[in-house]
């Protein structure tokens, strides 16, 4: 195959490559990156890679080219780029050395490969669901999930450290453990209105943690 055939094939692939230098800045981009990205080749070629990198990926994105070159190795990722439109795009990423030439035992990598695919719309949906997992378990508020049979289903840090009672001792049973005698029927108006498709904004009430102690939460 000549240089020429391996162009022709790569640039009409149909999944986005791109290529950048060692600073991040797009050498080259196919047009399978056209529908992913929305951008025209001009818009990419000459600009950092990061402009199609969501913000919270972009230090992943420095540390995952400096280790395929450093590595001199390809290594498979996700992550969420963004469309010229402002939409997300989950992608698969295969990122690579790249070299000037065939001999890359003897040659130091000019730059990265990046071979990204769209996930499907399942894997972007459990990778969504991954994310705001991980903004709920980080959260300073006490965040709880239940079930209209006020079983609760998730409990994360923050609620073990007001309450004191742990996960492992909440999920799974009521969370009218947490709600004095008095209050029961707060408890019981909450589940009425959710049931009708209704929503409960806050409100200042009392709980009671795990040591029996009393607390005031909104």
């Amino acid at each position: 195959m000549t240089p020429s055939d391996a162009h022709a094939i790569v640039a009409s692939a149909g999944d986005a490559i791109l290529a950048t230098d060692t600073a991040g800045m797009v050498t080259f981009c196919n047009r399978g990156a056209m529908p992913l990205l929305g951008y025209g080749v001009d818009e990419l070629i000459g600009h950092h890679v990061s402009r199609v990198i969501s913000e919270e990926c972009h230090e992943a994105d420095v540390e995952w080219r400096r280790e395929a070159i450093a590595r001199r190795s390809a290594k498979a990722h996700e992550a969420v780029w963004i469309h010229k439109d402002g939409h997300r795009v989950d992608v698969s990423l295969m990122i690579s050395p790249l070299f000037p030439d065939a001999d890359s035992d003897a040659a130091d990598a000019v730059g990265t490969s990046i071979v990204a695919r769209q996930l499907t719309d399942q894997r972007g949906l459990e990778r969504s669901a991954r994310h705001l997992a991980a903004i709920v378990e980080s959260s300073d508020d006490a965040i709880i999930s239940k079930d209209l049979n006020s079983i609760v289903r998730s409990w994360n840090s923050a609620a073990e450290t007001l309450f004191g009672f742990t996960a492992d001792e909440m999920i799974g049973k009521s969370v009218r453990l947490l709600i004095p005698d008095d209050r029961q029927l707060e408890e019981d108006d909450v589940l009425s209105r959710i049931r009708q498709g209704g929503r409960v904004d806050h409100y200042e009430t009392i709980r009671r943690r795990k040591d029996g102690r009393l607390v005031p939460v909104s």
